[in-house]
């Protein structure tokens, strides 16, 4: 009886594992005299635990202004900003802040990063922006603790290309517009 019902369970675990791979992420209706940003982002998590660090893009010059990623993709993707009014914004830095994860003590990088450049962005009506810095999250488990690393680089002219392809194939991608990259 057992070894039926964990067969069964392991069935159901496969197909909603192949169920949610073939969901395909979805822009937000677009309202008029708002833009988003996206931000490319790759994963390495060899934990079973979602990510224990999120990612806050903001402003010094703007205290309002903020792109939070507290939901990264599984795996290699791009975040999706919420709806962003129309204006032009100055990311200088970011900051990495601690998601509480049940059962989980956490260690890693945390705190506020300056960019060397700070990044101009400027969000038009119906615009989706890409945000020229790929950034990734490596987190893993040593001993009794869960270790995430929060890194960025420059985009490459391929990863560009790759995202601004992708982008609009997503759903309710025909309701937005690619814009420049910064």
């Amino acid at each position: 009886m057992l070894k039926s019902l964990a067969k069964h369970l392991l069935v159901l675990a496969g197909a909603l594992l192949l169920l949610s791979a073939c969901i395909a992420p979805k822009l937000p209706y677009h309202e008029t005299g708002y833009g988003l940003v996206a931000v490319p982002y790759e994963i390495s998590n060899q934990t079973t635990y979602q990510l224990v660090k999120a990612v806050a893009l903001k402003s010094s010059r703007d205290e309002a202004f903020t792109i939070r990623i507290d939901a990264p993709p599984l795996n290699d993707d791009v975040v999706i900003s919420q709806p962003l009014s129309a204006g032009s914004y100055v990311v200088d830095y970011l900051e990495a802040v601690s998601v509480p994860v049940p059962g989980v003590i956490e260690k890693g990088s945390r705190g506020r990063e300056n960019f060397i450049e700070p990044v101009r962005i400027d969000i038009k009506d119906g615009e989706i922006t890409l945000f020229p810095m790929l950034f990734s999250a490596s987190q893993y488990k040593r001993a009794d603790y869960v270790v995430c690393h929060i890194s960025h680089e420059d985009l490459t002219a391929e990863k560009q290309g790759y995202y601004l392809e992708k982008i609009p194939a997503m759903e309710n991608g025909d309701q937005w517009r690619m814009g420049p990259i910064p």
